[in-house]
């Protein structure tokens, strides 16, 4: 199972609909929160189910500011991060995957890509596919694999300009 992991899209979809063109078919798309649109236009893009977060500017849209899901045997826990103080580090956040019992934690927020352990807990953020901050100014995402063992792998990734 291929899932694409973003953030951090603030309504402008060009970089996304881009990459989406790129990459598609794949089994599930994750968003980190501060869509800028509703949950039904990314799934329309996608062209497949859709998990997402409410972000610090999605305000006006009806989405959970939590979600919990299973990849595989794996429990995931998908926040936007502005409520744990990410841009200050992860510890917050890994209480939380702690008292929820996750393996995985996708936030967003920081629009800085970012893949690390803490206390046997995978935390990843994509970074931002339309507001980078990244050096270089890379437009960021992820990518997780659950191959056929049920293993997960994790790749942060940048959308290079195409050639021609």
């Amino acid at each position: 199972m291929n899932v694409l992991v973003v953030s951090d899209t603030h309504g402008n979809l060009m970089w996304l609909m881009e990459l989406l063109n790129r990459v598609k078919p794949i089994d599930l798309l994750v968003h980190a929160g501060d869509l800028g649109c509703t949950k039904k236009r990314l799934e329309e893009l996608a062209g497949c189910r859709v998990y997402a977060v409410r972000g610090n500017c999605d305000y006006e849209y009806d989405l959970k500011p939590e979600e919990h899901f299973m990849l595989g045997t794996h429990k995931v826990l998908l926040v936007h991060g502005h409520h744990y103080s990410v841009d200050y580090g992860t510890e917050m956040l890994c209480d939380r995957a702690k008292q929820q019992g996750a393996e995985l934690v996708i936030f967003g927020h920081t629009h800085r890509q970012h893949l690390s352990d803490q206390d046997g807990i995978t935390f990843l953020n994509p970074g931002s596919i339309s507001r980078p901050r990244d050096e270089g100014g890379k437009h960021g995402f992820a990518w997780v694999e659950l191959d056929a063992s049920g293993n997960l792998h994790y790749t942060l990734n940048q959308l290079e300009p195409q050639e021609g």
